[in-house]
């Protein structure tokens, strides 16, 4: 994977997402380290996560999710603000079961490339 900011592009922001979820789990926290810092504060449907919080909720997914797909349909940067919006597809692991997420996604990006905030509204619209 290029080291290039995920905040770059589309693509590259959906490479970086798509790495932390579908890549070995001994590089998951240095693949979220490319987005987000240790002091990175989350709000997720409204429920508040600092760092190590997020990180664990991610590695719940993982351990659910035996594949994640992921599609960015709006990817806007303005200086340090970031606005996304995606559709997310999750294979579960017990039964195969797919599970379709549409999230918007908004965050202040610091000096350093990385996401100060992050604040995703996601919704269920297909399982």
């Amino acid at each position: 994977m290029s080291d290039m900011n995920p905040y770059s592009s589309k693509e590259a922001w959906t490479a970086t997402i798509l790495q932390a979820f579908n890549g070995p789990d001994d590089e998951v926290e240095a693949t979220f380290l490319k987005l987000y810092t240790k002091s990175t504060s989350f709000k997720i449907d409204g429920k508040t996560y600092d760092y190590p919080a997020f990180l664990e909720y991610a590695k719940q997914i993982r351990s659910i999710a035996a594949n994640v797909e992921l599609t960015s349909h709006c990817f806007l940067r303005d200086g340090n603000l970031f606005a996304e919006k995606h559709t997310l597809v999750a294979t579960t692991k017990q039964d195969g079961t797919r599970v379709m997420v549409e999230a918007y996604l908004f965050a202040e990006i610091g000096a350093d490339g990385r996401a100060v905030w992050v604040d995703e509204q996601p919704r269920t619209i297909e399982t």
